[in-house]
């Protein structure tokens, strides 16, 4: 039972150690360019501002129809996902200049899978955070 204990533990420390912060000129850029709908989407979604800010502290995109449905709004907004469901790698690019290609290759093909809006842009927001994060 121990041992057990110990995996746990030094997983969730491990978790916590592995994840590097995230660049602050990065987080401004996010957060600047999500600024004209944040308070939209949070409202649209029924997200707070403290789950929000969560994502980017904790460097984790939680699985739920909210948080799918915060993204969902920012990604049409921003035009990172048109409404047919496509993302636009080259909005991304332009927008984002801490994005790399491979990076928005690898998301979107993780995103892809998924046809339902919010759940495509939740994997694509998980995949994104996840990658910066390592």
């Amino acid at each position: 039972m121990f041992l057990v204990k110990f995996l746990i533990i030094f997983c969730i420390f491990a978790q916590t150690v592995l994840n590097k912060p995230f660049n602050e000129e990065d987080v401004q850029i996010w957060n600047n360019l999500i600024a004209p709908y944040n308070y939209a989407c949070l409202i649209e979604a029924n997200l707070t501002l403290t789950n929000a800010d969560a994502i980017i502290s904790e460097q984790i995109v939680q699985e739920t129809k909210e948080v799918g449905n915060y993204f969902k709004c920012l990604y049409l907004k921003l035009g990172m996902i048109k409404p047919n469901g496509e993302i636009d790698v080259d909005v991304i690019l332009t927008k984002t200049p801490y994005m790399t290609l491979q990076i928005v290759e690898k998301c979107k093909k993780a995103a892809d899978v998924e046809s339902n809006l919010s759940k495509k842009s939740n994997l694509f927001a998980a995949c994104v955070i996840k990658t910066l994060s390592e």
